[in-house]
């Protein structure tokens, strides 16, 4: 006999689940007397939370609908605003489970969609319920409420509110009063520098009601004799703080930077003013306000060292996995030939292949491992006071403080003018300062010579001064020490020595020059400084010929370039000059000059 057609194992088995004996006489004298038989009692199966919801008939389902057009007599409910069958399923079966649930609103079809998408087959699939059972269940299509605007969004809401109130969670006017304050915070005027509020906070707000809700219904949301339960806490949880708060407008995101690409269209206009601006510096002598006047102009980078902020433009070439040149040099090359230009009228023996500008840049002790053994060059574009840059040096008489130990160095005031040190080799950090602090640092990269062919000539065709490998071993065997430069710049010389010291080859010596006006190739110049003469050849910008020397780019036309001319005269014995005739950028004819007389002779 099978356990569950035994009399004796149904007995056993009632008493030890602690039933008494006139009540199992009872179901014994009803003919249940063994387990095959109180099994088929009922057939109810208990339902797993991965069970679909249970569907309404069709008569209680039309019933629903009639009593609520009575109820709602101002509100037609059709097309739009009839709510899906399977949302008010949902909605039932939440409110069997006696558990409040999020619907979102685009779970909330309408029920025209639902005709239009459904399927003439379903499709099966095998499933594993909570128990572990697998059946082979019919998948249902799935349609989506389409809540991309406010309208649609508004009719979505509504729908949910039909079929709630269906259900019996909560009547239709309490959750309208809900959607109407979702709405009226959308359309709400927001204050100066803050945004609308936007359709996605409210989802998070419609989402967190919910929430609230569920957790102030934990004793159940149906029916009872004072009322619904979610009405009664409706109003409170529209209230609450975590609800409301999504509601504020949030602060608008600033500007993103102007940041104009080679292929930019709306560059133009910025660009055709930066261009003019740039292309007057290069025709003349270059002064600090001009390059700092530039630099405002240009767009601006978080600079890769420093603390407490700051801004940054960088130029020329890198070292970092690769080596190459910043995309500022094909963006802006009239302002990256301005500052080379500025940089070599400053110190004209100062070898660079990058340059870079800091605004209220300040740096911490470091050490530039990536820089190459020549020195740099920190040359001041504002005014300001203090701001040094303290160099570590055994012999230097200022101290420092670095990572608890003193260290001895020198403070160089870049405030007065520019400064030369090692910025590989010797630690260095930036001081405190008083005003904007504006400096423009030119140096070389220690992979200079992994440049390409192109990259160099590059450079080369924007002024740059590129290192030779010699230059380097020389600083290699000679660091440089940190020294200070005479400022302002009298004279862009050149030294009359093919071989001599880079380092001592700065303005300030009184050597007799020989001065060379439309130098063209700079053959004399040449000449006369293989031969140990100090030259100084000039031409203008846009000279036709390959010069043979180092030519400083000044143009005959521009008045501060005479009165450079006469203070170098002034200030510096001349042993030789040569002025040929003007040619090419600097003729008469370009100029739109009338001649004395004609040809016939007449004035």
């Amino acid at each position: 006999m099978a356990v569950t057609e035994s009399k004796a194992n149904f007995s056993s088995r009632a008493k030890a689940l602690g039933l008494e004996d006139p009540v199992l006489v009872k179901f014994v004298d009803a003919g249940i007397d063994c387990m095959s038989k109180y099994a088929f009692l009922s057939s109810y199966v208990e339902r797993t939370d991965d069970s679909a919801p249970r569907k309404l008939a069709a008569p209680d389902r039309a019933d629903r609908l009639q009593r609520q057009q009575v109820r709602l007599s101002g509100l037609t409910i059709h097309g739009p605003t009839l709510p899906g069958h399977a949302v008010i399923d949902k909605c039932v079966q939440m409110y069997e489970d006696n558990v409040l649930h999020y619907l979102p609103p685009q779970s909330c079809p309408c029920r025209d969609d639902e005709v239009k998408f459904k399927k003439d087959r379903d499709d099966k699939m095998l499933s594993v319920d909570g128990a572990g059972h697998v059946s082979l269940r019919t998948q249902v299509a799935k349609v989506d409420a389409d809540v991309s605007s406010d309208l649609l969004l508004e009719l979505a809401l509504t729908r949910r509110g039909l079929a709630l109130d269906q259900a019996g969670i909560v009547t239709f006017s309490e959750h309208e009063r809900w959607v109407e304050a979702l709405f009226t915070a959308r359309f709400r005027d927001p204050p100066d520098n803050y945004a609308r509020v936007t359709l996605q906070q409210l989802m998070q707000a419609d989402r967190q009601l919910f929430v609230e809700a569920a957790d102030r219904t934990r004793h159940g949301i149906q029916l009872v004799s004072d009322g619904k339960p979610v009405d009664k806490i409706w109003s409170e949880t529209m209230t609450c703080n975590n609800v409301t708060h999504l509601l504020q407008p949030l602060v608008t995101a600033p500007p993103a930077p102007f940041r104009p690409g080679p292929y930019d269209d709306r560059r133009t206009p910025y660009l055709l003013h930066q261009r003019m601006f740039q292309e007057g510096l290069l025709g003349k002598w270059i002064e600090q306000s001009d390059v700092l006047k530039l630099f405002d102009c240009l767009p601006k980078a978080a600079p890769q060292r420093g603390s407490g902020g700051g801004i940054s433009f960088t130029t020329g070439a890198f070292a970092k996995v690769k080596v190459g040149l910043r995309s500022n040099v094909a963006v802006f090359p009239k302002s990256t030939q301005v500052l080379a230009a500025f940089v070599r009228q400053s110190a004209p023996a100062h070898k660079f292949t990058t340059v870079v500008i800091f605004d209220g840049v300040r740096t911490s002790p470091h050490r530039d491992q990536q820089n190459s053994f020549l020195p740099n060059l920190a040359i001041p574009l504002s005014s300001f006071a203090e701001g040094s840059i303290w160099v570590q040096s055994s012999k230097g008489p200022h101290a420092r403080t670095v990572d608890g130990s003193t260290l001895q160095g020198v403070a160089l005031p870049v405030s007065d003018g520019p400064v030369l040190f090692d910025a590989r080799r010797q630690m260095h950090l930036t001081d405190v300062w008083q005003g904007r602090r504006v400096i423009l640092v030119a140096f070389s990269i220690s992979a200079f010579d992994k440049l390409s062919f192109e990259a160099s000539q590059r450079l080369i065709s924007l002024d740059f001064a590129l290192p030779t490998a010699p230059e380097v071993e020389h600083f290699r065997e000679h660091p440089q020490l940190p020294a200070r430069l005479p400022w302002p710049p009298r004279f862009p010389l050149l030294s009359g020595s093919p071989g001599s010291n880079p380092a001592t080859d700065v303005p300030g010596h009184k050597d007799p020059l020989f001065l060379e006006l439309c130098a063209g190739t700079a053959m004399l110049s040449r000449c006369f400084r293989e031969a140990g003469v100090p030259v100084m050849p000039i031409d203008h910008q846009h000279n036709r010929h390959h010069p043979l020397a180092q030519v400083c780019n000044l143009s005959l036309t521009e008045d501060s370039t005479w009165d450079f001319l006469r203070n170098l005269v002034r200030d510096h014995p001349i042993r030789f000059v040569r002025a040929a005739p003007p040619c090419g950028t600097c003729s008469a004819k370009l100029l739109g000059l009338k001649p004395v007389c004609n040809v016939s002779g007449e004035a």
